[in-house]
């Protein structure tokens, strides 16, 4: 996985296994077979697409919209949809 320490504005769509420690101004898409590790903000939305992993422990300020991924919430998310995803909070 890795790691870095950032402030970006975005969107930014998730390549490689990720621990982010920062903030991102935009949106965050997770594809397919990606995981992520949030520790800090979004200031947007984050989509998790079908088999990615998401652990968020900071702020999403938008929304989380889960397409089939499995995510942790140690934080706080605006809102969750969540139509097939397998949620741990």
């Amino acid at each position: 996985m890795k790691t870095i320490d950032v402030s970006l504005t975005g969107p930014l769509i998730v390549r490689e296994d990720l621990r982010l420690n920062g903030i991102v101004v935009g949106d965050v898409t997770v594809p397919s077979g990606r995981r992520i590790e949030l520790n800090g903000e979004i200031h947007g939305g984050i989509l998790i697409c079908a088999g990615p992993h998401a652990d968020i422990h900071g702020v999403v300020h938008g929304s989380l919209h889960d397409e089939g991924g499995t995510y942790r919430i140690g934080g706080q998310v605006g809102s969750i949809r969540a139509p097939r995803g397998h949620r741990y909070v």
